[in-house]
Protein backbone atom coordinates (compact mmCIF):
# COMPACT_ATOMS: atom_id res chain seq x y z
CA UNK A 1 0.00 0.00 0.00
CA UNK A 2 2.48 2.23 1.08
CA UNK A 3 4.61 1.43 -2.30
CA UNK A 4 1.67 2.17 -4.58
CA UNK A 5 1.25 5.85 -3.05
CA UNK A 6 4.80 6.28 -3.12
CA UNK A 7 4.78 5.09 -6.79
CA UNK A 8 1.61 7.64 -7.47
CA UNK A 9 3.02 10.53 -5.79
CA UNK A 10 5.93 10.36 -7.63
CA UNK A 11 4.28 9.76 -10.89
CA UNK A 12 2.20 12.89 -10.53
CA UNK A 13 5.20 14.45 -9.60
CA UNK A 14 6.45 13.62 -13.08
CA UNK A 15 3.30 14.61 -15.15
CA UNK A 16 3.35 18.17 -12.93
CA UNK A 17 7.02 18.67 -13.83
CA UNK A 18 6.75 17.38 -17.62
CA UNK A 19 3.85 20.00 -18.37
CA UNK A 20 5.69 23.06 -16.38
CA UNK A 21 9.10 21.88 -18.87
CA UNK A 22 6.50 22.99 -22.00
CA UNK A 23 5.95 26.55 -20.56
CA UNK A 24 9.65 28.01 -21.66
CA UNK A 25 13.25 27.72 -21.38
CA UNK A 26 13.14 29.01 -17.43
CA UNK A 27 10.25 27.27 -16.34
CA UNK A 28 12.04 23.70 -18.53
CA UNK A 29 15.38 24.54 -16.74
CA UNK A 30 13.32 24.79 -13.05
CA UNK A 31 11.87 22.06 -13.85
CA UNK A 32 15.25 19.64 -14.08
CA UNK A 33 16.26 21.12 -11.22
CA UNK A 34 13.35 20.04 -8.98
CA UNK A 35 13.57 16.77 -10.68
CA UNK A 36 17.22 16.04 -10.26
CA UNK A 37 16.35 17.33 -6.32
CA UNK A 38 13.65 14.90 -6.06
CA UNK A 39 16.12 11.94 -7.60
CA UNK A 40 18.56 12.68 -5.33
CA UNK A 41 16.41 12.69 -1.96
CA UNK A 42 15.31 9.04 -2.88
CA UNK A 43 18.64 7.89 -3.54
CA UNK A 44 20.49 9.96 -0.69
CA UNK A 45 17.66 11.14 2.14
CA UNK A 46 16.81 13.91 3.39
CA UNK A 47 19.39 14.56 5.57
CA UNK A 48 22.40 14.78 2.86
CA UNK A 49 20.69 16.87 0.32
CA UNK A 50 20.04 19.44 2.42
CA UNK A 51 23.87 19.36 3.44
CA UNK A 52 24.58 19.39 -0.21
CA UNK A 53 21.97 22.22 -0.80
CA UNK A 54 24.06 24.67 1.63
CA UNK A 55 27.45 23.01 0.12
CA UNK A 56 25.89 24.65 -2.92
CA UNK A 57 25.04 28.00 -1.51
CA UNK A 58 29.08 27.99 -0.32
CA UNK A 59 29.83 27.48 -3.58
CA UNK A 60 27.58 30.49 -5.30
CA UNK A 61 28.46 32.57 -2.32
CA UNK A 62 32.00 34.28 -3.96
CA UNK A 63 30.09 34.88 -6.77
CA UNK A 64 26.15 35.37 -5.33
CA UNK A 65 24.76 38.83 -7.12
CA UNK A 66 26.50 37.75 -10.08
CA UNK A 67 24.71 34.37 -11.13
CA UNK A 68 21.06 34.99 -12.51
CA UNK A 69 21.18 38.71 -11.47
CA UNK A 70 17.49 38.87 -13.02
CA UNK A 71 15.97 36.35 -10.49
CA UNK A 72 14.55 38.76 -7.17
CA UNK A 73 16.87 36.20 -5.00
CA UNK A 74 20.07 35.24 -5.41
CA UNK A 75 20.89 31.40 -6.50
CA UNK A 76 22.54 31.33 -2.85
CA UNK A 77 19.97 32.07 -0.91
CA UNK A 78 17.61 29.86 -2.59
CA UNK A 79 20.02 26.86 -2.24
CA UNK A 80 20.28 27.81 1.67
CA UNK A 81 16.31 28.04 1.83
CA UNK A 82 16.12 24.32 0.63
CA UNK A 83 18.72 23.30 2.75
CA UNK A 84 17.75 25.11 6.04
CA UNK A 85 13.92 23.02 4.97
CA UNK A 86 15.53 19.96 4.63
CA UNK A 87 17.56 19.99 8.09
CA UNK A 88 14.57 21.44 10.15
CA UNK A 89 14.34 17.96 12.10
CA UNK A 90 18.00 18.05 13.19
CA UNK A 91 17.28 21.97 14.10
CA UNK A 92 14.52 21.83 16.11
CA UNK A 93 15.65 18.42 18.19
CA UNK A 94 19.63 19.69 18.78
CA UNK A 95 20.26 21.18 21.61
CA UNK A 96 22.57 24.50 21.78
CA UNK A 97 23.23 27.20 24.31
CA UNK A 98 24.58 29.89 22.49
CA UNK A 99 26.73 33.03 23.96
CA UNK A 100 24.16 35.25 25.93
CA UNK A 101 26.37 38.26 24.12
CA UNK A 102 25.45 37.44 21.06
CA UNK A 103 21.84 36.70 21.72
CA UNK A 104 21.80 40.41 23.75
CA UNK A 105 22.99 41.60 20.67
CA UNK A 106 21.01 40.82 18.28
CA UNK A 107 17.88 41.39 20.60
CA UNK A 108 19.66 45.52 21.23
CA UNK A 109 19.86 45.33 16.42
CA UNK A 110 15.81 43.97 16.16
CA UNK A 111 14.71 46.41 18.66
CA UNK A 112 16.69 49.40 17.28
CA UNK A 113 16.31 47.96 13.81
CA UNK A 114 11.90 48.44 14.17
CA UNK A 115 12.16 51.54 16.15
CA UNK A 116 14.18 53.15 13.03
CA UNK A 117 12.10 51.32 10.73
CA UNK A 118 8.81 53.04 12.25
CA UNK A 119 10.39 56.71 11.86
CA UNK A 120 11.47 55.84 8.18
CA UNK A 121 9.52 57.60 5.45
CA UNK A 122 9.68 54.12 3.65
CA UNK A 123 8.72 51.68 6.22
CA UNK A 124 8.10 48.73 5.03
CA UNK A 125 11.40 48.92 2.69
CA UNK A 126 13.39 49.29 5.88
CA UNK A 127 11.64 46.18 7.77
CA UNK A 128 12.56 44.16 4.60
CA UNK A 129 16.28 45.02 4.35
CA UNK A 130 16.31 44.66 8.47
CA UNK A 131 14.82 41.38 8.14
CA UNK A 132 17.43 40.32 5.29
CA UNK A 133 20.34 42.03 7.68
CA UNK A 134 19.61 40.42 10.62
CA UNK A 135 18.81 36.77 9.03
CA UNK A 136 22.28 36.92 7.70
CA UNK A 137 24.48 38.70 10.86
CA UNK A 138 22.24 36.77 12.97
CA UNK A 139 20.02 33.82 12.32
CA UNK A 140 22.72 32.17 10.02
CA UNK A 141 25.10 31.61 12.73
CA UNK A 142 21.87 30.63 15.00
CA UNK A 143 21.09 28.13 12.10
CA UNK A 144 24.83 26.82 11.97
CA UNK A 145 24.84 26.05 15.49
CA UNK A 146 21.56 24.60 15.72
CA UNK A 147 22.32 22.24 12.76
CA UNK A 148 26.27 21.53 14.78
CA UNK A 149 28.19 20.36 11.46
CA UNK A 150 30.77 18.32 12.33
CA UNK A 151 34.56 19.36 11.09
CA UNK A 152 34.45 16.68 8.24
CA UNK A 153 31.25 18.34 7.10
CA UNK A 154 32.73 22.16 8.00
CA UNK A 155 35.71 21.15 5.41
CA UNK A 156 33.47 19.87 2.78
CA UNK A 157 30.91 23.73 2.81
CA UNK A 158 35.00 25.52 2.94
CA UNK A 159 36.00 23.28 0.00
CA UNK A 160 32.91 24.29 -1.93
CA UNK A 161 33.56 27.71 -0.88
CA UNK A 162 37.09 27.60 -2.63
CA UNK A 163 35.59 25.81 -5.80
CA UNK A 164 33.52 28.28 -6.58
CA UNK A 165 36.10 30.88 -6.74
CA UNK A 166 37.76 29.09 -8.53
CA UNK A 167 35.81 28.19 -10.98
CA UNK A 168 35.26 32.37 -10.64
CA UNK A 169 39.13 32.87 -11.80
CA UNK A 170 38.66 30.59 -14.85
CA UNK A 171 35.95 32.77 -15.84
CA UNK A 172 37.86 35.53 -15.46
CA UNK A 173 40.83 34.45 -17.33
CA UNK A 174 38.47 33.56 -20.23
CA UNK A 175 36.48 36.79 -19.87
CA UNK A 176 39.31 38.93 -19.90
CA UNK A 177 39.56 42.37 -17.60
CA UNK A 178 37.49 45.23 -17.72
CA UNK A 179 38.01 48.63 -19.16
CA UNK A 180 40.03 49.45 -16.64
CA UNK A 181 41.75 46.73 -16.67
CA UNK A 182 40.60 44.76 -13.41
CA UNK A 183 39.01 41.55 -13.49
CA UNK A 184 35.20 40.44 -12.18
CA UNK A 185 34.65 36.70 -12.68
CA UNK A 186 31.75 35.70 -11.99
CA UNK A 187 30.74 38.20 -9.38
CA UNK A 188 28.82 41.40 -9.59
CA UNK A 189 32.11 44.17 -9.39
CA UNK A 190 35.78 43.84 -9.38
CA UNK A 191 35.67 44.72 -5.57
CA UNK A 192 33.80 41.47 -5.17
CA UNK A 193 36.12 39.52 -7.15
CA UNK A 194 38.63 40.00 -4.70
CA UNK A 195 37.07 39.96 -1.14
CA UNK A 196 36.15 35.97 -2.06
CA UNK A 197 40.04 36.08 -2.87
CA UNK A 198 40.61 36.86 0.61
CA UNK A 199 37.72 34.84 2.08
CA UNK A 200 39.51 31.95 0.07
CA UNK A 201 42.88 32.79 1.79
CA UNK A 202 41.04 32.79 5.13
CA UNK A 203 39.63 29.11 4.34
CA UNK A 204 43.18 28.50 3.07
CA UNK A 205 45.12 29.27 6.91
CA UNK A 206 42.16 26.99 8.41
CA UNK A 207 42.14 24.02 6.57
CA UNK A 208 46.00 23.76 6.00
CA UNK A 209 46.64 22.16 9.67
CA UNK A 210 43.88 20.08 8.90
CA UNK A 211 46.10 18.15 6.69
CA UNK A 212 48.93 16.11 6.10
CA UNK A 213 48.16 14.64 2.60
CA UNK A 214 50.81 16.29 0.23
CA UNK A 215 48.32 15.84 -2.55
CA UNK A 216 45.73 18.00 -0.34
CA UNK A 217 48.17 20.26 0.79
CA UNK A 218 49.13 21.12 -3.10
CA UNK A 219 45.61 21.42 -4.00
CA UNK A 220 45.60 24.45 -0.73
CA UNK A 221 48.78 25.70 -2.34
CA UNK A 222 47.32 26.00 -5.82
CA UNK A 223 44.42 27.61 -4.64
CA UNK A 224 45.90 30.24 -2.04
CA UNK A 225 48.46 31.44 -5.45
CA UNK A 226 45.00 31.42 -7.18
CA UNK A 227 42.82 33.54 -4.76
CA UNK A 228 46.25 35.99 -4.12
CA UNK A 229 46.63 36.45 -7.64
CA UNK A 230 42.50 37.08 -7.70
CA UNK A 231 43.25 39.72 -5.28
CA UNK A 232 45.47 41.30 -7.35
CA UNK A 233 43.51 41.23 -10.24
CA UNK A 234 40.48 42.92 -8.88
CA UNK A 235 42.12 45.78 -8.26
CA UNK A 236 40.72 46.13 -5.01
CA UNK A 237 42.85 47.44 -2.35
CA UNK A 238 40.83 47.02 0.42
CA UNK A 239 40.65 43.07 -0.10
CA UNK A 240 44.81 43.96 -0.23
CA UNK A 241 44.94 45.48 2.61
CA UNK A 242 43.03 42.45 4.55
CA UNK A 243 45.66 39.99 3.03
CA UNK A 244 48.36 42.01 4.23
CA UNK A 245 46.56 41.87 7.93
CA UNK A 246 45.74 38.11 7.81
CA UNK A 247 49.22 37.69 7.39
CA UNK A 248 50.07 39.71 10.00
CA UNK A 249 47.65 38.11 12.26
CA UNK A 250 49.09 34.47 11.67
CA UNK A 251 52.24 34.16 13.94
CA UNK A 252 49.74 35.67 16.77
CA UNK A 253 47.36 32.89 16.14
CA UNK A 254 50.19 30.27 15.90
CA UNK A 255 52.31 31.27 18.42
CA UNK A 256 55.19 30.84 16.21
CA UNK A 257 58.43 33.07 16.44
CA UNK A 258 59.90 31.59 13.36
CA UNK A 259 56.60 32.64 11.58
CA UNK A 260 57.25 35.99 12.43
CA UNK A 261 60.81 36.07 11.58
CA UNK A 262 59.63 35.04 8.11
CA UNK A 263 56.93 37.42 7.67
CA UNK A 264 59.34 39.92 8.47
CA UNK A 265 61.70 38.73 5.47
CA UNK A 266 58.91 38.53 3.06
CA UNK A 267 57.98 42.10 3.83
CA UNK A 268 61.67 42.66 3.65
CA UNK A 269 61.64 41.26 0.08
CA UNK A 270 57.99 42.62 -1.00
CA UNK A 271 59.20 46.29 -0.27
CA UNK A 272 62.76 45.78 -2.18
CA UNK A 273 60.47 44.61 -5.14
CA UNK A 274 57.49 46.71 -5.01
CA UNK A 275 58.72 48.61 -8.23
CA UNK A 276 58.63 45.78 -9.84
CA UNK A 277 55.05 43.97 -8.85
CA UNK A 278 53.79 47.13 -10.07
CA UNK A 279 55.23 47.53 -13.26
CA UNK A 280 54.11 43.78 -14.03
CA UNK A 281 50.67 44.15 -12.84
CA UNK A 282 49.73 47.32 -14.55
CA UNK A 283 47.54 49.58 -14.01
CA UNK A 284 44.24 49.10 -12.82
CA UNK A 285 45.62 46.41 -10.39
CA UNK A 286 45.66 46.29 -6.71
CA UNK A 287 49.15 47.61 -5.67
CA UNK A 288 48.67 50.32 -8.43
CA UNK A 289 46.01 51.63 -6.98
CA UNK A 290 47.26 51.48 -3.69
CA UNK A 291 49.61 53.74 -4.89
CA UNK A 292 47.14 55.83 -6.20
CA UNK A 293 46.40 55.69 -9.62
CA UNK A 294 44.16 57.54 -11.90
CA UNK A 295 41.41 54.66 -11.61
CA UNK A 296 42.38 54.90 -7.40
CA UNK A 297 41.79 58.82 -7.88
CA UNK A 298 38.63 58.22 -8.97
CA UNK A 299 37.09 56.24 -7.26
CA UNK A 300 38.64 58.06 -3.83
CA UNK A 301 36.50 61.19 -4.99
CA UNK A 302 33.16 59.11 -5.17
CA UNK A 303 33.87 57.66 -2.07
CA UNK A 304 34.38 60.67 -0.54
CA UNK A 305 31.29 62.25 -1.27
CA UNK A 306 29.45 59.21 -0.19
CA UNK A 307 31.25 59.28 3.50
CA UNK A 308 30.50 63.17 3.36
CA UNK A 309 26.58 62.03 2.99
CA UNK A 310 27.04 59.96 5.19
CA UNK A 311 28.59 61.36 8.19
CA UNK A 312 25.91 64.12 7.77
CA UNK A 313 23.04 61.33 7.86
CA UNK A 314 24.53 60.21 11.03
CA UNK A 315 24.61 63.76 12.69
CA UNK A 316 21.02 64.24 12.08
CA UNK A 317 19.98 60.78 14.31
CA UNK A 318 23.20 60.16 16.08
CA UNK A 319 21.45 58.15 19.08
CA UNK A 320 18.59 55.89 17.42
CA UNK A 321 19.41 56.05 14.00
CA UNK A 322 17.42 56.55 10.62
CA UNK A 323 16.24 53.21 9.99
CA UNK A 324 17.62 51.02 7.05
CA UNK A 325 17.31 51.68 3.63
CA UNK A 326 18.61 50.78 -0.20
CA UNK A 327 21.03 53.96 -0.47
CA UNK A 328 23.28 52.82 2.86
CA UNK A 329 25.08 50.74 -0.05
CA UNK A 330 26.35 53.77 -1.29
CA UNK A 331 28.54 54.66 1.43
CA UNK A 332 31.78 52.50 1.41
CA UNK A 333 32.00 52.20 5.24
CA UNK A 334 30.05 49.42 6.79
CA UNK A 335 30.46 50.50 10.40
CA UNK A 336 29.20 53.99 9.29
CA UNK A 337 26.05 52.37 7.32
CA UNK A 338 25.51 50.55 10.94
CA UNK A 339 25.40 53.82 13.16
CA UNK A 340 22.99 55.95 10.38
CA UNK A 341 20.71 52.85 10.68
CA UNK A 342 20.77 51.83 14.32
CA UNK A 343 22.56 55.05 16.26
CA UNK A 344 25.27 54.52 18.56
CA UNK A 345 23.85 51.99 20.98
CA UNK A 346 23.31 49.80 17.86
CA UNK A 347 26.89 49.94 16.86
CA UNK A 348 27.99 49.30 19.63
CA UNK A 349 25.82 46.10 19.90
CA UNK A 350 26.88 45.37 16.39
CA UNK A 351 30.49 45.24 17.76
CA UNK A 352 29.76 43.21 20.56
CA UNK A 353 28.33 40.50 18.03
CA UNK A 354 31.03 40.38 15.74
CA UNK A 355 33.00 40.20 18.91
CA UNK A 356 31.64 36.67 19.63
CA UNK A 357 32.39 35.53 16.38
CA UNK A 358 36.36 36.97 16.28
CA UNK A 359 37.21 36.35 19.50
CA UNK A 360 37.64 32.51 19.40
CA UNK A 361 40.67 33.09 16.81
CA UNK A 362 42.99 34.23 20.10
CA UNK A 363 41.93 31.29 22.22
CA UNK A 364 43.65 27.81 22.69
CA UNK A 365 40.39 25.87 20.94
CA UNK A 366 40.89 23.51 17.82
CA UNK A 367 38.54 25.03 15.54
CA UNK A 368 39.96 28.29 16.19
CA UNK A 369 40.87 29.30 12.98
CA UNK A 370 37.30 29.49 11.95
CA UNK A 371 37.35 33.04 12.97
CA UNK A 372 39.80 34.20 10.41
CA UNK A 373 36.31 34.20 8.41
CA UNK A 374 35.09 36.76 11.01
CA UNK A 375 37.99 39.00 10.84
CA UNK A 376 38.32 39.34 7.37
CA UNK A 377 35.09 40.77 8.10
CA UNK A 378 36.11 42.87 10.72
CA UNK A 379 38.91 44.57 8.78
CA UNK A 380 37.83 45.26 5.66
CA UNK A 381 34.18 46.93 7.73
CA UNK A 382 35.74 50.34 7.12
CA UNK A 383 35.78 50.10 3.04
CA UNK A 384 32.96 48.29 1.87
CA UNK A 385 29.05 48.15 2.18
CA UNK A 386 29.00 44.78 3.13
CA UNK A 387 25.73 45.10 5.41
CA UNK A 388 24.04 41.88 4.01
CA UNK A 389 27.18 40.23 1.58
CA UNK A 390 26.85 37.04 1.24
CA UNK A 391 30.31 36.43 0.00
CA UNK A 392 31.47 36.89 3.50
CA UNK A 393 28.76 36.55 5.89
CA UNK A 394 28.09 32.80 5.13
CA UNK A 395 31.16 31.46 5.60
CA UNK A 396 31.73 33.87 8.54
CA UNK A 397 28.56 32.04 10.54
CA UNK A 398 30.70 29.08 10.88
CA UNK A 399 32.53 31.11 13.47
CA UNK A 400 30.11 30.48 16.10
CA UNK A 401 31.11 26.77 16.20
CA UNK A 402 34.23 27.57 18.84
CA UNK A 403 32.62 30.60 20.13
CA UNK A 404 29.74 28.44 21.27
CA UNK A 405 32.53 25.97 22.89
CA UNK A 406 34.41 29.05 24.31
CA UNK A 407 31.14 30.55 26.28
CA UNK A 408 29.66 26.82 27.85
CA UNK A 409 33.50 25.50 28.47
CA UNK A 410 35.85 28.11 28.61
CA UNK A 411 39.56 28.92 26.83
CA UNK A 412 40.78 25.59 27.86
CA UNK A 413 42.63 23.43 26.00
CA UNK A 414 41.78 20.29 27.71
CA UNK A 415 37.64 21.37 27.63
CA UNK A 416 38.05 22.20 23.82
CA UNK A 417 36.70 19.85 21.59
CA UNK A 418 35.62 19.65 17.71
CA UNK A 419 32.38 21.58 16.34
CA UNK A 420 29.13 20.49 16.90
CA UNK A 421 26.56 21.01 19.84
CA UNK A 422 27.39 21.40 23.03
CA UNK A 423 25.66 18.74 25.48
CA UNK A 424 24.41 21.66 28.01
CA UNK A 425 21.18 22.02 28.70
CA UNK A 426 18.70 25.18 27.59
CA UNK A 427 17.82 25.65 23.69
CA UNK A 428 18.14 28.77 21.99
CA UNK A 429 16.12 29.06 18.93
Amino acid sequence: MERGVVTAALAAVAAALAFVATRGLVAAVAALVVAVGVFLLAVLGRERVGTLAIAGAFATAPMYRGLLPDLPATPTDLLLVVGVVLLLPELFTRQVRLPAAFLVALGVLLALGLRGAAANPSPFESILILTLWLMCIGMLPIVIALWGPGPGVVQFLLWSYLAGHMASIAYALLEGPLIINRYDGLTHHPNAFGIAGTVCIAIFLYLWPKYRNNWARAALLLVVLASGASVLMSGSRAATVVVVALALLVPAVERSAVLAMLLAAAAGLGVAFLPFVVEASGEGSSISRLLGDATAQASDSVRQDALDEGQRLFSEAPFLGHGLTIALGEIHNLYLEVVIAVGILGGVAYLVLLYVLARPLLSSHPERRLAYLAWVFVIIGPAVPGLTDRTMLLPMGLAILPAIALATRGDTDSGARAPGPPATAGTAR
